[in-house]
């Protein structure tokens, strides 16, 4: 009886050191997953590519693909509205835009609406029904001046509420960014801990509000480092089509996802890069994709 207690409690300390080695290398292998879109010079998304063409460094590492799909998981949208002065009449015009890339969205999405003039606020919170963004009724009023990357960080600190993986900022403005309580850099920091992705489409006006073009600085680069992708229009129906686009790239896009080599938690910022080769001959292509995430910090 002894020998077979001896027996047993050597059996459970080397379950339970198992057991512990197993949870350290269950943290070490957490997937990281990089959504990416692909263009051609024309701006055009291209879909059904070979996972082959497909290149992932971390800090400049080669790092091997372990998944790889078009992902059309049901999306938390946010759309992030300017009513400022120089989009006062171009509304009715955002409105149908924002109404397009809504209808070509899965039913289960869920939506929400930011508005910003010279200062943001959610005017429509978290709903399955895009009903209410159509009927919905600008709150805020035109001013003079425009923020936002306020409307931007509105916007992302709204996501924390979704329980949805995948999570998609829309920014329909003219331009003009003028006056802002937060940062481009803080717009970034916060996409990038929540994973979101960023999609601007900007519609000009022939004059600024202000009489000049200066003073503004471009969407491309808040957007743009997070994955996602910022278009000029050039006439109405150009701003219909790009947001079109973007809803049909939104469900098309490669879902990729990796085990990271670097199995330190540090909580530092790794940088992400994600390269195409493709055979010779092809056609130009772009292709876009955040540009890195922070490591656990456990």
């Amino acid at each position: 009886m002894k020998w077979l207690i001896v027996i047993l409690s050597t059996a459970a300390v080397g379950v339970c050191a198992y057991a512990q080695e197993a949870q350290v290398l269950k943290v070490n292998v957490e997937l990281v997953q990089v959504h990416a879109t692909v263009t051609n010079v024309e701006g055009q998304f291209i879909r059904n590519l070979k996972p082959d063409y497909f290149e992932v460094l971390e800090d400049g590492v080669p790092q091997h693909v372990e998944s790889f799909a078009s992902d059309d998981a049901p999306l938390t949208i946010g759309i992030i509205l300017d009513v400022g002065g120089t989009m006062k009449a171009n509304l009715p015009l955002a409105k149908e835009a924002g109404m397009a890339f809504l209808n070509v969205g899965r039913l289960d999405n869920e939506y929400f609406l930011v508005e910003f003039n010279n200062k943001a606020e959610v005017t429509q919170d978290l709903t399955r029904d895009f009903t209410k963004l159509r009927d919905h009724v600008a709150v805020l009023k035109g001013a003079r001046d425009k923020a936002p990357y306020d409307g931007m960080y509105l916007g992302l600190d709204k996501l924390r509420d979704s329980t949805r993986s995948r999570k998609v900022l829309l920014v329909l403005t003219t331009g003009g960014y003028i006056q802002n309580e937060h940062s481009a850099a803080q717009v970034r920091n916060l996409a990038r801990q929540l994973d979101a992705q960023l999609f601007g489409v900007d519609l000009p006006t022939e004059i600024d509000i202000h009489g000049e073009a200066s003073g503004k600085d471009d969407a491309s680069n808040v957007i743009e480092p997070v994955g996602g992708l910022n278009f000029v229009a050039t006439s109405g129906s150009d701003y219909l089509n790009i947001c079109r686009r973007i809803a049909v790239s939104v469900r098309n896009e490669y879902d990729i996802a990796y085990r990271s080599t670097n199995s330190a938690h540090d909580g530092k910022y790794r940088r992400v890069q994600v390269k195409l080769h493709l055979p010779k001959g092809a056609p130009e292509l772009f292709v876009q994709a955040r540009d890195g995430y922070y490591a656990p910090g456990y």
